[in-house]
C-alpha cells in the first residue's frame, strides 16, 4: 500500500465510508448492511441525518458507526463536507443511502487507490433498476466527454479533499469534485458491478432513461450480480424486514406529499416599482411558488428599497450576468442552476417582467392537467418539430437555426435520432421546462465541448426560443402543449381593457403579455383592481414612485 495512506497493524488503511440522508428510513438498513458485510476489514461509516423523519432507531450499536443528526436542513455537498471532517480515514468513500454495493467494492476501490498517481476512482459505465417498473438499465458515459465519475461510486484520498471540498450544493456535486481534480489522478474503474443503482420515487436527482446514453439491460444479468439481495428489490422494499429496529418505538415513514411545486423565473432589468408589481401579482395568484428574480441589467442596486422580498416567497438570484434582449438562454439556465441547487420542485416558468398573472392556482392547474406524465420535459404554445416548409413570421427566429444546419449536426449526430429532431421553437414568455429537463439542461451545456463551440458561432437570435426547445427534445423528452392559452401571450401586441376584461374570464388563460412597464398603465391598473390590489398592499410597501 502507498506510503501516503496510514494503515492498520495489517497494512490496511482506515476507510470512512460517509452516507448523507435525508428521510429515507426504508433504504437505510439495508445499506447498513451492505457496509457491515464488506469483505475489507478496516472501515467506518459515518451517517449524516437532516431529514424530519430521523434514523436513530435504525442505526445499530457498533463501534464501526457513527451517526449525527442535523437540526437543519444542508446541501447535499455540505453534508458531503460535514462528513469528511469528521471521517478518521485516510481514504473516504461515499456510500448512498440507496444504491445496492458489492461486498467487494471497498477491496476494489483501495487497491485502485494503489497507485500513487491516482487520487480519485469510481465507475461511469453504471447499472440500474428501476423498481416500479422491473427494468434494468445501462448508463454508458461517452468517453468523448469530459471525464466524470459517478458521485456515489467515489473513492478518494483524504488529503484530496482537503484542497478540494464538495461545492455546497445539491446537484452536480459529483462532475465539479472531478472536474477539479488534475484529470491523471481520476481513474475510472472498469467493473460496474461493484453497485447497482436504483431508480425510485424520491431519488434526489430524477433519471432520464430515455436519452442516448441510456440503454436497456436484462434484469435477468442484475439478479447474477446482486445475488440473494435481488429478492430485496424485486419485492419492493415495503416489503423487507428492517433487521436493524432496535426497539418498538420506532417511527414510521414520514408521509409523502404529492404537492406539486413550480418555480417562476422572472428576468427584470428595470422600473422598480413594475417589480414590486410583478412580484405581488405572482404571489397573490400562486403564493406556492418560489420566484427567482434575476438582474439581467446594469442597475447594481435594483432591487434596494422596494419590498422584504422573503413576505413573498421571493428570492434574489445572487449571480445574474448582464443579459441581452434576443440572447435569454444563459438567464434561464442560470436559473435553472439555483432552483436545483436551492429547491426541489416540479416546474419551472420563464416569465418576462412585462408579464403579468390573471387568476389563481397556476400551480394546481398545471398538476391537474396532468402535463408532465409520459416523460414530458417541456411546455409550449407549438410542441411540434418545425420544418423548413413551417416557417413564418411567427417562428422566424427558427429560419436562422435552419440556415446554421451544418454547424449544428455535429451535435445533432451525437444523439439518437437527433437530426429528425432538429428544430423546435417555442414562444418565450410562459413556457415551463419540468426540473428533469432543466437538470439535463445545465448538465449539456457545462460537460459538451460540441455545444459549447456552436454557442460561440451561432448566429442565432431569441436563442432561448430555438436552443432550449432544441435540446429538450435531442435530450429524450417530450414537448406538449401547455395547456394554459396563449390568446393573450403574444409578441408587441397592444392589448385593450376589452382583452382584458375577455381573459379575465377564460378559465384556461392565465397570462398576459405584453404589459408596459408602468405602473399606472390602464392594463395594469384593471388586472389589480380586478384581484383586489393583490390584497397585501400596506403603507409602508407602495411601489416607488418614479
Amino acid at each position: 500500500m502507498h506510503a501516503d495512506l496510514l494503515k492498520n497493524e495489517n497494512g490496511l488503511p482506515l476507510v470512512s465510508c460517509i452516507m448523507p440522508t435525508y428521510n429515507r428510513r426504508k433504504f437505510i438498513p439495508h445499506a447498513i448492511e451492505y457496509f457491515l458485510r464488506q469483505d475489507y476489514p478496516n472501515k467506518e461509516l459515518i451517517i449524516i441525518d437532516d431529514g424530519s423523519d430521523t434514523v436513530e432507531d435504525l442505526v445499530p450499536s457498533n463501534t464501526s458507526i457513527r451517526y449525527f443528526k442535523l437540526s437543519k436542513k444542508l446541501t447535499l455537498g455540505a453534508k458531503l463536507n460535514m462528513a469528511c471532517t469528521y471521517a478518521k480515514g485516510d481514504v473516504i468513500a461515499n456510500w448512498d443511502d440507496d444504491d445496492w454495493y458489492a461486498s467487494w467494492r471497498l477491496q476494489y476501490q483501495v487497491e485502485a487507490l494503489n497507485n500513487p498517481k491516482v487520487d480519485v476512482c469510481g465507475i461511469n459505465n453504471l447499472l440500474y433498476y428501476d423498481m416500479h417498473n422491473n427494468i434494468g438499465y445501462r448508463y454508458i458515459y461517452p468517453a468523448s466527454q469530459r471525464m466524470w465519475l459517478l458521485g456515489s461510486s467515489l473513492c478518494y484520498k483524504k488529503k484530496l479533499w482537503c484542497y478540494n471540498r464538495f461545492a455546497d450544493i445539491n446537484v452536480g456535486v459529483d462532475g465539479l469534485f472531478v472536474w477539479a481534480t488534475a484529470p491523471g489522478r481520476v481513474k475510472a474503474l472498469s467493473n460496474s458491478g461493484i453497485a447497482v443503482h436504483i431508480i425510485h420515487e424520491n431519488n434526489l436527482s430524477p433519471k432520464k432513461t430515455t436519452s442516448a446514453w441510456w440503454h436497456n439491460y436484462p434484469v435477468e444479468e442484475l439478479q447474477k450480480i446482486m445475488k440473494h439481495d435481488w429478492t430485496l428489490y424485486i419485492n419492493g422494499y415495503d416489503k423487507a424486514k428492517n433487521v436493524f429496529i432496535q426497539n418498538n418505538n420506532s417511527k414510521e415513514p414520514a408521509a409523502e406529499t404529492s404537492t406539486f411545486k413550480n418555480i417562476f423565473a422572472c428576468l427584470v432589468h428595470n422600473s422598480k416599482e413594475c417589480i414590486t408589481d410583478l412580484v405581488k401579482n405572482l404571489h397573490y395568484n400562486d403564493p406556492s411558488s418560489t420566484i427567482i428574480l434575476y438582474n439581467g441589467g446594469a442597475d447594481k442596486n435594483l432591487f434596494e428599497d422596494t419590498l422584504s422580498f422573503e413576505k413573498y416567497n421571493t428570492v434574489i438570484h445572487p449571480k445574474p450576468a448582464l443579459t441581452q434582449h434576443g440572447y435569454l438562454h444563459n438567464f434561464a439556465l442560470h436559473c435553472m442552476e439555483y432552483a436545483l441547487n436551492n429547491f426541489k420542485f416540479d416546474s419551472i416558468t420563464m416569465v418576462d417582467s412585462d408579464q403579468l398573472m390573471l387568476k389563481k392556482n397556476y400551480s394546481s392547474y398545471l398538476k391537474t392537467s396532468s402535463v408532465f406524465e409520459g416523460n414530458v420535459g417541456m411546455l409550449s404554445n407549438k410542441p411540434q418539430r418545425l420544418t423548413s416548409n413551417d416557417l413564418n413570421v411567427e417562428v422566424w427566429p427558427a429560419i436562422q437555426a435552419f440556415k446554421e444546419y451544418a454547424l449544428w449536426k455535429p451535435l445533432l449526430q451525437k444523439f439518437k435520432d437527433g437530426e429528425s429532431k432538429f428544430v423546435h421553437w417555442t414562444f418565450w414568455p410562459s413556457c415551463v421546462f419540468s426540473s428533469s429537463a432543466s437538470r439535463d439542461l445545465v448538465q449539456l451545456f457545462e460537460r459538451d465541448e460540441t455545444l459549447k463551440s456552436i454557442m460561440r458561432q451561432t448566429k442565432l437570435w431569441a436563442t432561448e426560443e430555438v436552443v432550449l426547445p432544441t435540446l429538450t427534445a435531442l435530450l429524450g423528452y417530450k414537448i406538449a402543449r401547455n395547456p394554459c392559452n396563449y390568446e393573450y401571450v403574444k409578441y408587441k401586441k397592444d392589448f385593450s381593457i376589452k382583452d382584458v376584461d375577455c381573459a379575465l374570464n377564460k378559465k384556461d388563460t392565465f397570462w398576459m403579455h405584453p404589459v408596459k412597464r408602468e405602473y399606472d398603465n390602464v392594463l395594469r391598473k384593471r388586472i389589480r383592481h380586478y384581484l383586489n390590489d393583490y390584497a397585501i398592499e400596506t403603507k409602508d410597501e407602495q411601489p416607488i414612485p418614479m
